[in-house]
């Protein structure tokens, strides 16, 4: 795998070569310079929650005596940088985007990481000449990984084809995920919610090659790994942690959910789960439920067993005889009764095997955006 051989380099962090006056002087301007260009949003809340994220992930740094001074950039694109002297600029679309605390955490551990190893100003040492530009296009190398916003800041530097953004990038992006990762793993965060977020960039940017095949001829992927490789050494890293990775605990996902509908013009419901209509029960049990309680002791019971990950072989179907039963790791999901067959036009036999069909497709879509 291409990011195999970077993995002696995340043992340890580089030794301080750098003055905090040094960094402080190198980051102040370039920091100027983004928020003139872009605009910052005075969020005190999103910024508060920013700040508490880095707080608590620097004491487990390597660097807990960095200050890091917080902007929001009103960028809609998801995206995140790290500037010398603990600078940490994140869009307006990254801070609305995320799925949870975690995720976010995790790029703040990203860029951290960044400058825990002075990757900025180790790239600036390289450089032949230093000044604004200089630095604007090192930063393109450090973005977290949304293509879109890297390739116009590296396009619109003449240094990108001088060697300064060189295939170190590769390396270094991989450190700094190694980085984040550990960080997440001392704290109180999830780890895998770095995992999750890479693998939403991952689709995205699937997505955007489907588009225009020709983003592939795009200097960006001769700097940066694509978030899939990404992705995959993360999931590398949290496995050599012995970290347990479930995805349900920090993504907002498609609960199952009631809602009020309507069979052959009668008053229903229904139970949506992964965006999947997986049960619509019409009339009232032998016990009494009419049919939004069935659909929603349903949907509490599907939510309670797909968080220990539910998997389709783990759906079956029982004939009961005066009754079917849709079962979840051998639990009872929800019944369906003769009337409700006939409200749908089918046996009770066909349409318990529908609904079965129809929770093992809403599974699998949903592997199936996990794995871009």
């Amino acid at each position: 795998m291409l990011l195999a051989a970077v993995a002696t380099s995340t043992s340890a962090a580089k030794p301080k070569t750098y003055t905090p006056e040094q960094e402080e002087r190198v980051g102040k301007s370039a920091a100027a310079e983004l928020e003139k260009r872009y605009g910052s949003v005075a969020d005190k809340e999103q910024l508060a929650r920013l700040r508490h994220m880095a707080n608590t992930l620097a004491a487990v740094s390597e660097r807990p005596e960095v200050e890091y001074k917080i902007w929001i950039l009103d960028i809609d694109e998801p995206n995140a940088v790290s500037i010398p002297g603990g600078y940490l600029f994140f869009t307006r679309g990254l801070v609305d985007s995320v799925d949870s605390d975690d995720e976010l955490a995790g790029v703040v551990a990203h860029e951290m990481a960044h400058n825990c190893l002075y990757h900025a100003m180790d790239q600036l040492s390289r450089a032949k000449t230093y000044d604004k530009a200089t630095l604007l296009a090192t930063l393109g190398a450090f973005v977290l990984g949304g293509m879109r916003a890297a390739m116009s800041m590296v396009a619109a530097s003449q240094y990108t084809t001088t060697g300064l953004l060189s295939h170190y990038s590769l390396e270094i992006e991989a450190e700094a995920d190694a980085h984040a990762v550990q960080y997440m793993y001392k704290s109180p965060y999830n780890p895998a919610g770095l995992l999750t977020f890479m693998e939403r960039l991952a689709r995205a940017a699937h997505e955007d090659v489907l588009r225009d095949p020709r983003i592939y001829q795009w200097g960006i992927f001769q700097t940066h790994p694509a978030p899939r490789w990404r992705a995959q050494w993360i999931l590398d890293q949290l496995h050599k942690l012995g970290v347990s990775v479930n995805r349900e605990m920090v993504i907002k996902w498609a609960r199952a959910r009631a809602i009020p509908s309507f069979v052959a013009g009668k008053p229903a419901a229904e139970v949506e789960f992964f965006e999947q209509c997986v049960f619509a029960p019409v009339v009232v049990s032998p016990t009494g439920e009419d049919p939004l309680r069935r659909a929603r002791l349903a949907a509490a019971k599907l939510n309670a067993i797909v968080v220990d990950g539910l998997e389709q072989f783990d759906i079956t179907v029982v004939d009961q005889g005066d009754r079917y039963a849709v079962l979840a790791r051998g639990e009872t999901a929800f019944r369906v009764y003769p009337q409700d067959a006939e409200a749908h036009g089918k046996s009770m036999g066909e349409l318990a095997n529908d609904f079965a069909k129809a929770i093992k497709r809403a599974l699998w879509a949903q592997d199936a955006r996990q794995q871009y």
